[in-house]
């Protein structure tokens, strides 16, 4: 039997992590804040969630486990295997996202929205786009070879919105540098992104 997250200190309610479900899927189910049911349930990293897990709920943020999540969940910009993650430093610089070497060269957005940056050279980061998601989160695709949608553009879920290169090795020019911002704050991508 899988030991409890922890030995709870208000009355709550244990939810059973299912196939597909994030961290940020949850506690939208339940509406509650994800930086407080991370902190509840301990989770340092996300990427330890599995299948199963239980995850308590406080009574407060109690909500009926069977409806539906209504919020487009996010999906990942492309395949390809994650080199830098959320936090750890790269050359004395505090990664705000995640890097991630390509095994395709397609990259698509994360989440429907509208396109309200785009930069063909931006600082360190390279070609950059910009989607926003009109409830307050923005996805940022950086390290781009051609960007295939303009400024003002709206996409959904999945549409193919650049190219980028692959190569053979994680050199700094064939990765993605993705970010999840709520309003201008960096959230790590793994609480969003379910495997």
């Amino acid at each position: 039997m899988q030991p409890l997250p922890h030995t709870p200190t208000t009355e709550g309610i244990y939810h059973k992590v299912e196939k597909g479900q994030t961290l940020w899927g949850i506690s939208k189910l339940y509406s509650i804040e994800l930086d407080t049911l991370a902190k509840i349930n301990h989770i340092r990293d996300v990427r330890d969630i599995e299948i199963g897990q239980l995850l308590f709920i406080p009574r407060y943020a109690k909500k009926d486990p069977n409806q539906k999540c209504l919020s487009e969940e996010f999906i990942w910009p492309l395949k390809g295997k994650v080199v830098s993650s959320f936090g750890q430093k790269n050359e004395s610089v505090l990664n705000k996202g995640i890097d991630i070497h390509p095994t395709s060269t397609e990259i698509c957005a994360s989440r429907s929205g509208q396109v309200v940056f785009y930069a063909p050279n931006f600082r360190r980061f390279g070609m950059t786009i910009i989607l926003d998601h009109k409830d307050g989160f923005f996805t940022v695709y950086s390290g781009l070879d051609e960007a295939l949608v303009k400024l003002g553009d709206n996409v959904s879920r999945g549409t193919k919105i650049a190219n980028m290169r692959h190569s053979s090795t994680a050199q700094n020019n064939s990765l993605l540098h993705f970010e999840i911002r709520k309003e201008t704050v960096p959230l790590n991508p793994y609480f969003f992104l379910s495997d």
